[in-house]
């Protein structure tokens, strides 16, 4: 570190840890950087996300640290009740009149979070909905023209202390704000603890409570979030009946995945790995070794590898298993290559605690089918919700050894995998979560809903799971 005692160097250090799988090390960075500057509640929130990352761990503990976060932080700015001493009109409980609703966001220029919001936008019912975009980083990007084309109407937060960003958006008169960062990085917590808007929901960019008191709702689904995960929440829960993500195919997608095909005749199965690196470990690669084992001839391939000493530890953990030469390490791909990729998969594997979601969604388009482990929270169970929707339940492991059993059957059995492959498209465009107008459909009766136990003095909307007197 140039600058032992600069809080800055040290937090950006555990950034760069944090991205190449060190989590260990981007904790000691955190931790010391808050030794330097305690009052950086930015830096509290990457401790709380390493959580997700990490093997094990108590849920209990962790939702006490994100309540313990906002009771320290955010609580306190939410005690001025709505337009009380602001000046602003009083809402009107109308349950049924048209409403406005916010997506507060830093990551609209090309995060995965403007793709999925971007179609939803695009099917909101204009008759009953007016949408606003609020982005807190200026920061250009693909879809940022897109998402301003698309949205009735766009602010710039950036620039905006917290409160002269939650008084915008209380003149803006917005009935449901909806938060898409939660404690990842360039997040506006704050600006929602200041309760800008009568309903405030979480959703999408971070898969976990915010731990806030001020916020109502976060939007989940059965699949990632089932009954019983409200004890590990101060949010109330609002499911949708299908898993949270709008899936819009990539424009460049298009790959003729037969050709990949019949390059794989006569040679051995063809796992591969299209997550971040930074959700490897060891109990993970333990696991992949156990499959290469069981599986004579069968390859893997992993992409996203830094130019890192992890990375090279990683390359002599698979020397020690005797598989250098059966495993190979790629770059980050993108554009074509990525897709590329995806399409000469045989099996994609998924890592695990922290699972996949948009990269599920690709390789699942690439007829790639997942393997995934299910954990007991929202970003151990994303691959879980997103199987059981495309109804492939049979690659939903529960534990390390039935993960190995799943993947050694399905590459077993050539004639499943081929019908499973040939399939594959067909599932997600049935799906709700490739069919952009029936997602939106939904997502708008959850706000409806919502809005109409708001306006009869704050009840809270009753749900169901699925069988037991209906979804959302």
């Amino acid at each position: 570190v140039l600058d032992p005692a600069s809080a800055a160097l040290r937090y950006n250090l555990g950034l760069l840890l944090h991205q190449v799988g060190d989590l260990d090390g981007a904790e000691a960075h955190y931790r010391h950087a808050l030794s330097l500057e305690p009052s950086r509640s930015d830096m509290q929130s990457s401790l709380l996300c390493l959580h997700d990352f990490r093997q094990g761990g108590s849920r209990q503990a962790n939702f006490e640290a994100h309540r313990d976060w906002a009771r320290q932080w955010v609580d306190p700015l939410g005690a001025d009740p709505l337009g009380e001493g602001a000046g602003f009109s009083p809402v009107d409980r109308d349950p049924e009149r048209k409403l406005r609703v916010g997506y507060l966001s830093p990551d609209f220029g090309s995060h995965v979070i403007g793709g999925f919001l971007a179609p939803l936008l695009d099917h909101h019912n204009a008759d009953r909905f007016e949408t606003f975009c609020y982005s807190c980083a200026g920061r250009d990007g693909p879809l940022r023209e897109r998402l301003v084309g698309a949205a009735a109407h766009w602010r710039d937060l950036d620039g905006l202390d917290d409160a002269a960003a939650a008084a915008a958006i209380r003149a803006d008169g917005i009935d449901i704000l909806v938060d898409l960062a939660g404690h990842s990085g360039g997040n506006r917590l704050a600006v929602v603890a200041r309760r800008p808007a009568p309903l405030l929901m979480t959703w999408m960019g971070y898969l976990n409570t915010t731990g806030m008191q001020a916020m109502d709702y976060r939007i989940c689904d059965w699949g990632s979030d089932p009954s019983g995960a409200e004890r590990w929440h101060r949010e109330r829960l609002l499911r949708l009946p299908h898993p949270q993500w709008c899936y819009e195919r990539a424009v460049d997608a298009d790959v003729d995945d037969t050709v990949a095909t019949s390059k794989r005749q006569g040679l051995g199965v063809r796992f591969g790995c299209a997550t971040r690196f930074t959700k490897l470990n060891d109990a993970v690669l333990a696991l992949w070794i156990r499959i290469l084992r069981a599986v004579d001839g069968a390859t893997l391939s992993i992409i996203d590898v830094p130019d890192h000493p992890r990375a090279d530890r990683l390359k002599a953990r698979l020397a020690e298993a005797g598989m250098a030469g059966r495993v190979v390490l790629l770059p980050t791909l993108g554009g074509p290559a990525y897709w590329d990729y995806l399409a000469s998969l045989d099996i994609a594997l998924d890592p695990f605690p922290y699972t996949g979601a948009t990269t599920t969604f690709d390789c699942l388009w690439m007829r790639a089918p997942v393997v995934t482990l299910a954990g007991d929270c929202g970003s151990a169970r994303s691959a879980a919700s997103i199987a059981a929707e495309m109804g492939l339940g049979e690659l939903v492991a529960h534990d390390g050894d039935e993960y190995v059993a799943v993947a050694v059957r399905l590459a077993a059995d050539p004639a499943r995998l081929a019908a499973i492959k040939q399939g594959l498209r067909a599932r997600m465009r049935q799906s709700a979560c490739c069919d952009p107008a029936r997602f939106t459909a939904n997502l708008e009766g959850l706000y409806r809903q919502a809005w109409a136990a708001w306006c009869e003095g704050g009840a809270m909307v009753e749900q169901h799971p699925p069988g037991r007197g209906g979804g959302a």
